[in-house]
């Protein structure tokens, strides 16, 4: 289970056991207002901060409307990964899709989110 140390600023850090740990920039991105049937992509970043390099295991979205390309390698402490997020709005209103993060060695997933609205 991963110990978040900071959630402040919109930013985390999570312990993952082993020594790896990550920091991610932002957990929550804004989309802004989009058109329906519009794709966009937003990439969310996460640093390895810890003395062992974190692995990635799944990225998961809760709807046909969003797809996820992540770093799938060890990322080496002090490297950057990335979560790469395409959502295509399919109807009008606002839009709050999550996002859930797995890491080796964690049993619990991390959250984020796109946030905006579609016209």
């Amino acid at each position: 289970m991963p110990l978040v140390i900071e959630q402040n600023k919109n930013k985390r850090i999570v312990d993952i056991n082993g020594g790896a740990q990550v920091r991610f920039s932002t957990t929550s991105i804004s989309l802004g207002i989009v058109s329906v049937g519009t794709a966009v992509t937003k990439t969310f970043t996460f640093t390895s901060t810890g003395k062992a390099p974190p692995v990635a295991l799944s990225v998961v979205t809760n709807c046909a409307c969003a797809t996820a390309h992540y770093t799938q390698a060890p990322v080496q402490p002090g490297k950057s990964g990335t979560i790469t997020v395409t959502y295509k709005a399919t109807r009008v209103g606002a839009i709050s899709q999550p996002i859930y993060v797995t890491f080796a060695g964690v049993n619990q997933q991390l959250g984020l989110r796109l946030i905006g609205a579609a016209r």
